[in-house]
């Protein structure tokens, strides 16, 4: 059996020590994939980050996770955008560009714009990552990754918005105190809370 399809399976079990150990058997690009895959899975993105970097410098006797990748290769790429993710900050921009540069390559599919969603939710760039949630759905209405960025991104939205209405309603509080409706509001929570 294949290192990449044995560890496939560990990897669905969680079994992801034995994965990773399975994957040292080979040198293959997918099996490289699979192992960014798991480091990001084991919440290991720096790890992950060593990999996929690997194959920008020179051969050294570091960890070889990461073995003659092709830097232009989609996998590459893809894998350096979910690393990036993964770390969060600048570097969740960075993903975002290199899913759009994917999209502008080749043609966008339900899974580049879920993962520049997920670049976007990474970011907490809500409005962005619903358009980019909305044009996958478009795409594909089953796809699975699309109904969970949709729903993360609904409840951050939605989580704003009761946000930005408690700040109204203080204010409103403040500002208007002997309002009726002001007054009608307190006693009605006070009702409700005590």
């Amino acid at each position: 059996m294949s290192p990449v399809i044995s560890a496939s399976i560990y990897h669905q079990e969680g079994q992801y020590e034995n994965a990773l150990r399975t994957l040292q058997l080979t040198d293959h690009i997918e099996a490289s994939a699979l192992q960014v895959q798991i480091l990001v899975a084991i919440e290991r993105p720096d790890q992950g980050f060593l990999a996929v970097s690997h194959c920008f410098l020179p051969f050294s006797s570091a960890k070889k996770l990461v073995s003659k990748m092709d830097e232009d290769s989609t996998l590459t790429q893809l894998c350096g955008a979910w690393t990036n993710i993964a770390l969060g900050g600048e570097k969740a921009h960075d993903a975002y560009y290199a899913f759009q540069e994917l999209m502008d390559k080749t043609q966008t599919s339900p899974i580049l714009l879920n993962g520049a969603a997920a670049a976007h939710i990474a970011q907490q760039k809500w409005e962005e990552a619903d358009g980019a949630v909305k044009e996958a759905t478009e795409k594909d209405i089953n796809c699975p990754e699309t109904l969970i960025n949709q729903i993360m991104v609904r409840n951050s939205l939605v989580l704003l918005i009761f946000n930005n209405l408690g700040c109204y309603s203080n204010r409103r509080r403040g500002y208007c105190a002997a309002n009726a409706c002001v007054i009608e509001r307190k006693s009605s929570f006070a009702s409700f809370c005590c």
